[in-house]
């Protein structure tokens, strides 16, 4: 029980670059599997820590549940040379996933080229979730996604450019890595 009490204390002490490393490892695990174990491991130690009145978290994990099916939604749409037409669909399928925070949106683009795909989505969300513990983003619910905004308590406006930016990250990513595919596969 003291070592709990312990860890609670540190968690209501984060700053700087500890709350940073903390939103970091957060934002991997809620990429790392696409919504298996490891992001559920990730949703019982947020929860555990909104109990105890610590919601930061919370708030960066249930926003980078949206970021791998967002970035891959836009990405299928702004790189459209470098998807064919079924990724293309399977783009607006993951951009609904992504407004309700259902991470599992982005396995289809994983099934298809995992390597990428999986460094691209842990790449940004990792970011975005450092990021967002330093803007300090809160939310009081347990789940995510732009539908969750309004259980946002801090930093409601960074919520939303934070996990653009995870999403950015992840377009950049595809751009640079994932080469063009050739005229008659992407129709």
């Amino acid at each position: 029980m003291i070592r709990y009490k312990f860890m609670i204390q540190c968690m209501y002490q984060l700053n700087g670059t500890s709350a940073m490393a903390l939103g970091l490892g957060i934002g991997l695990l809620a990429a790392a599997d696409f919504g298996g174990a490891c992001s559920k491991a990730a949703t019982a130690f947020t929860l555990a820590l909104m109990a105890e009145g610590i919601l930061g978290p919370n708030g960066v994990f249930r926003m980078c549940c949206a970021i791998p099916p967002l970035g891959m939604g836009l990405a299928s749409f702004l790189l459209r040379s470098r998807f064919d037409a079924a990724d293309r669909q399977l783009g607006i399928s993951a951009l609904f996933l992504s407004s309700a925070g259902i991470t599992e949106g982005a396995i289809p683009f994983a099934g298809k080229d995992f390597r990428r795909t999986w460094i691209a989505c842990a790449v940004g969300t990792s970011i975005a979730g450092a990021v967002g513990m330093m803007h300090g983003i809160t939310s009081i619910v347990a789940f995510g996604g732009i539908v969750a905004i309004t259980g946002v308590v801090d930093g409601k406006l960074w919520y939303v450019l934070d996990m653009l930016l995870g999403a950015g990250i992840i377009v950049l990513i595809l751009f640079l890595w994932k080469p063009k595919l050739d005229a008659e596969t992407t129709h």
